[in-house]
């Protein structure tokens, strides 16, 4: 239907995969993407996380639909001196435009995942400019310059707002997974419309039906309370997680996912014997995992930021059909009667107890597993092309 130049934030080769590898595949199930994935430099080569070949093939084919490009910066430290950043950022223009041609991709919409990939606009020819809004980046510092853009202590980062106002104010539509982001970002732009994570239903669905069990979660006692994601010191309640697997020793309490940067995992949790972190596994393992979880959970802080996500994992735990709780998230309260909902540690502690007694009935299971079909990855495809097919048909009658 639609042809897409992708700027992705991440790689499709990533173990993990977040919004950017998941929006870019299900639009490629019935449009044409070209996904552009992070640049690389020859410090990556040399320590072995990017292979040298792709320098002389950066270009390959991940399904049907779906090509994949891989830039590679020649001037080293382009990140600490912008002239070094757009002199290769013309040098991979120039390479993407021929592969745009090679790929008969006229007038492509152009989708960035990142403000500050504002580089590509105007200069590939597309027909439509789509931003899409995977975090807030005013919440957030520059990760090479942290106190950049918080002035006098003042909480919102004005550099980074400052530079996505200006990509919000030239795009023709802004994507956003959650109601607060969708207001905020209305002010700059009033074709802002509420796009949240999906689940890749099918792949669930399998898991489900498959008797495989991995052998790293096989042996370890139920009950298993479980997380599925990021490990990340900013979001994970390590104070909860410390008071629960005290109070409950005969439970089991199982990490599955990488542990994000500078994240330290307290010492006090690191030493229990009822904590178990099983590390970053393969997108399509990690259903076999979360399957295996009695209750399955999303012990958050609860902050600004953690207020303002809907997480990715959600609907891929109710695709399993297994009981949820989480901390209080906003965003989350149209899910009451199937997920469980704790406003402080206590609770949070009575929900998980609760669930592990009342909530798996196959009455629950079933309505977990129907809320999640409606929310496959697909039918956010599906709804992207609606929107986007109405801006078409709106610029084609002015």
């Amino acid at each position: 239907m639609y042809e897409f130049l992708y700027i992705g934030l991440g790689n499709l080769d990533d173990k993990s995969w977040f919004g950017t590898q998941r929006f870019a595949t299900a639009l490629s199930g019935r449009n044409r993407v070209l996904f552009v994935e992070r640049p690389f430099t020859f410090f990556e080569i040399l320590r072995g996380a990017k292979r040298p070949e792709r320098i002389l093939h950066p270009i390959r084919r991940w399904n049907k639909n779906l090509f994949v490009f891989s830039p590679f910066f020649v001037l080293p430290f382009s990140a600490k001196r912008a002239i070094l950043k757009r002199i290769n950022g013309y040098l991979n223009l120039f390479f993407l435009k021929f592969l745009l041609r090679r790929l008969g991709m006229k007038n492509p919409i152009l989708w960035l995942d990142d403000p500050f990939e504002s580089f590509y606009i105007g200069r590939v020819g597309e027909k439509l400019l789509i931003y899409n809004c995977l975090h807030e980046y005013s919440y957030q510092p520059d990760q090479l310059n942290p106190d950049l853009g918080f002035q006098g202590g003042d909480e919102i980062n004005w550099y980074n707002l400052n530079i996505e106002k200006r990509v919000l104010q030239r795009a023709d539509l802004v994507f956003c997974e959650t109601p607060s982001r969708v207001d905020r970002k209305k002010r700059y732009n009033p074709h802002v419309f509420h796009l949240p994570h999906g689940v890749e239903f099918d792949l669930y669905s399998r898991a489900l039906e498959s008797d495989y069990v991995p052998g790293d979660i096989k042996s370890i006692p139920r009950p298993i309370i479980g997380f599925s994601g990021t490990i990340n010191h900013e979001k994970i309640d390590f104070e909860l997680i410390d008071l629960l697997s005290s109070i409950r020793p005969q439970w089991s309490f199982v990490f599955v996912g990488r542990i994000y940067r500078n994240t330290v995992i307290p010492s006090c949790i690191q030493d229990k014997k009822n904590v178990y972190f099983l590390g970053e596994k393969k997108y399509s393992e990690v259903p076999h995992y979360v399957k295996l979880f009695d209750v399955c959970t999303i012990p958050y802080k609860v902050t600004r930021v953690t207020k303002d996500i809907q997480t990715v994992k959600i609907y891929e735990y109710l695709a399993t059909g297994r009981p949820v709780v989480t901390t209080y998230m906003p965003q989350l309260l149209h899910l009451k009667g199937v997920i469980e909902i704790a406003n402080d540690r206590d609770e949070f502690l009575e929900k998980v107890e609760s669930s592990l007694k009342t909530g798996d009935t196959s009455t629950l299971r079933e309505k977990r597993i129907a809320i999640a079909k409606q929310n496959s990855w697909a039918n956010r495809a599906q709804k992207i092309e609606e929107i986007i097919s109405s801006v078409d048909s709106s610029n084609r009658n002015s």
